[in-house]
């Protein structure tokens, strides 16, 4: 039996929210990323709401949108390691990890987007 790929996804995306237990912004980290996970469990089970995935995107592109500026300063200062400790030791280390954060679920959405809009052409 093959995996299927958006339990797998689901998965990640609930580990991701359990690792927000100890951040500081939990009551912002958790909703999103068990938002993501939702959506690809819905599609796991053939249960496809292409509005809803695309509100989620937009909300989440938006929000990502306001990391620019510290993504922008990372990059001009030589872009340092961000996975060198789990502490964020710098201001910075934590918005570029919120700012990749934020990234892998609009991609993930984007790809729910795409399987949701493929099955609704069937």
């Amino acid at each position: 039996m093959r995996p299927n790929i958006h339990v797998i996804l689901a998965l990640i995306f609930l580990f991701f929210a359990l690792l927000q237990l100890n951040d500081p912004d939990p009551y912002i980290w958790i909703p999103i990323y068990s938002a993501v996970a939702a959506v690809c469990l819905l599609n796991s089970q053939k249960k496809y709401y292409p509005p809803l995935i695309l509100a989620i995107m937009g909300g989440l592109s938006i929000y990502w949108m306001s990391y620019m500026p510290h993504f922008i300063d990372w990059i001009q200062s030589e872009m340092p390691s961000i996975v060198g400790t789990m502490k964020a030791e710098t201001p910075f280390v934590e918005f570029i990890r919120e700012f990749f954060g934020l990234l892998l679920a609009i991609l993930t959405l984007a790809y729910e987007l795409r399987v949701a809009n493929k099955a609704g052409l069937n």
